[in-house]
This record gives C-alpha cells, structure tokens and sequence, in this order.
C-alpha cells in the first residue's frame, strides 16, 4: 500500500500521481478533511457517491509528468488535502520505504512465492472435453499450469517455514 496526498486546485481535474505510487494497481480509498465540522471526512468513490477518483496509466506527459494519475471529477473542497490510498506492485526490488514493515529477502521471497503460486494456480481452465482444445490454448496441455502451481506452492511453504523458524530463533516468544 502507498498514500498519495493530492492538492485540490478548483478547475482542475487531472492529478499526477506521486513516484512513489507510479506503480500503482488500484485505489483503495480516497478521503479529505471537509469544511464542515459536523461532516468531519469526506469520502471519494463509493457507490452513489459523486465525488469519484479514478487511476489512469500511460498518461501523456503533458497530463501527468510520471504517466500515471488521478482523474478527480468533482472536488469537496480545495482547502485541505486529498489523502489516497493505493494498491501497489510488490516487486523483488526492495528499499527501506517502500515496505516499511518488511525486511529484505526472506520475507519478501515468501510473499513473492505465495503471491505466483495462487496466480499461476487460478489460471487453469477447466476442460469440459478434448474438443475445447481447439479454442485457441493448444500451447499449454491441461494440467501444466497446475503443476507449475504445485511447485511454486510448494516452494512458497518451504520458504515460509524457513522465515517462521528464522523469526523463532530470532525473536523468540515470551514464555509468560
């Protein structure tokens, strides 16, 4: 997750979305302090909400300098900031800001493992006879992807019993 703060200008729709969120997959949520005490927050999207903030990549430059962000339709009000939340990738790369409550290696490997295997997994299709072979995916034989799910699953629990037994040796827990 990284949060991205926005500075509400009025007559102004399109946002660039901070660096640091540039590898954003989604947004989360959207909130702003709102003018009136008794409202106290303002919420952005939702389901009948015409306050909307949507995420948009490969941006031309001139919209937004790092090609990805935000389309703001409708603004509450443009004296305090708009904080959002946003998915984002995790990658192998890792840098002390990024995770703040991951280390290096170990932990991320198991994240990374877990995250491949339960993709990897869910894209199987089932096939109801031979004759759905035809559709186009002759490439990959049924099953594969399901074994080369089982690996990386299997790889992602050998991982994380490595990361549990480190953690116990490391930070051993507190006998009451």
């Amino acid at each position: 997750m990284v949060t991205d703060t926005l500075t509400p200008v009025a007559g102004t729709t399109w946002y660039d979305a901070d660096m640091s969120s540039t590898a954003a997959m989604e947004i989360i949520d959207a909130v702003q302090r709102s003018l009136s005490a008794s409202r106290g927050i303002v919420y952005y999207n939702g389901r009948r909400n015409p306050r909307k903030i949507s995420l948009h990549k490969n941006l031309p430059t001139a919209v937004a300098a790092s090609t990805v962000g935000y389309y703001v339709r409708l603004i509450d009000n443009t004296t305090y900031t708009i904080s959002v939340r946003v998915k984002a990738k995790l990658t192998a790369a890792f840098s002390t800001p990024n995770y703040t409550d991951l280390t290096g290696g170990l932990m991320t490997d198991v994240i990374l493992y877990g995250a491949v295997a339960r993709l990897v997994e869910n894209t199987e299709i089932p096939r109801v006879s031979q004759s759905d072979v035809t559709q186009g995916e002759a490439t990959v034989r049924p099953g594969n992807r399901i074994a080369d799910g089982a690996y990386y699953r299997n790889e992602f629990k050998r991982l994380r019993n490595r990361l549990r037994e480190t953690l116990e040796a490391e930070y051993p827990r507190a006998v009451a």
